[in-house]
């Protein structure tokens, strides 16, 4: 009896597959600054890079997209294909806003942080300041919660 059970237990699993990734371009987790939470979508590979929020009509309240590389450089935004504006931060490894700046929807100027980061956080223009949130304030536990990517 012990046996069949086993030999049942073993055949459901082959057919489960194995267990889904984590840290996934495209997965959302939350991030909190100050006593706000945001919903941000993580754009942890070239693709998702790559078109970010472009061809979205809106972006909900209090959500975003955070996007990670692997190493530290100026990185560069252009609102080429948004059609919303949008505030970028510019964050430091552990999750220190660093600048802040506001972008417009089909703007093909470069937004260029100052510092070599390797984390910007997109947002509807405006959230930080409506919130009180400036440079130099940092999101809660910004590692532990961003550790399950694994940036390509």
């Amino acid at each position: 009896m012990l046996a069949g059970i086993a030999a049942l237990l073993a055949l459901n699993s082959c057919f489960r597959g194995p267990p889904e990734p984590l840290g996934r371009p495209w997965d959302k987790i939350q991030l909190e600054v100050k006593d706000k939470t945001l919903e941000v979508e993580v754009a942890s590979d070239n693709a998702s890079r790559q078109l970010g929020l472009m061809n979205r009509k809106e972006l909900p309240k209090n959500h975003g997209m955070l996007f990670l590389y692997s190493a530290p450089s100026r990185q560069g935004f252009w609102m080429k294909s948004t059609f919303i504006d949008l505030s970028i931060a510019f964050l430091s490894d552990d999750g220190k806003i660093l600048e802040i700046r506001d972008m417009k929807a089909h703007d093909e100027t470069r937004t260029q942080s100052n510092n070599f980061v390797r984390y910007a956080l997109e947002v509807n223009r405006g959230w930080f300041q409506e919130h009180g949130i400036v440079v130099g304030d940092s999101f809660k536990d910004f590692q532990t919660k961003i550790g399950k990517f694994v940036v390509r």
